[in-house]
């Protein structure tokens, strides 16, 4: 699991964790938030954390009114990575994964790179390449696979 760090409306630090026992955790000001906090410049349902079964965790802005930020970027929806401040309009929360998160992360090192198309130059300019290493035909734009 991962925890949620923030000061709560009391002034004092608080924790809500997300993970597989709480896949979900909603940040706002509706009672019904399991972060809830009385930020003015949260709204009532302002963003959401969301942890994934690949282990993967996600920010989603809820079309609050302040916005949501990471890494001092206005955001819709982002994939979290540990340690990083997460504000919700002024409301600050900080991400941490736990040592079993960060176990797996680590262990699964990182992830494959993504296959670039290759691209050879012909009479017209350049185009991708049909065919890869593999002998796999390939399909671009206005191509079909002759099935």
């Amino acid at each position: 699991m991962a925890t949620l760090s923030f000061i709560n409306d009391q002034g004092e630090e608080d924790i809500v964790h997300v993970g597989e026992d709480r896949p979900e955790v909603t940040v706002g000001r509706h009672k019904g938030c399991e972060l809830r906090t009385k930020n003015n410049t949260a709204s009532r349902r302002h963003a959401r954390f969301v942890w994934k079964r690949d282990g993967v965790y996600v920010l989603e802005d809820l079309g609050s009114a302040n916005g949501t930020y990471y890494k001092r970027e206005k955001i819709d929806s982002v994939e979290l990575e540990d340690g990083q401040t997460v504000y919700c309009g002024t409301f600050q929360i900080e991400f941490r994964l736990d040592e079993r998160d960060r176990a797996a992360m680590e262990a699964d090192g990182d992830p494959p790179p993504v296959p670039k198309d290759e691209f050879v130059e012909t009479e017209t300019g350049f185009e991708p390449e049909t065919v890869r290493e593999t002998g796999v035909p390939q399909t671009g734009p206005g191509q079909t696979m002759g099935y």
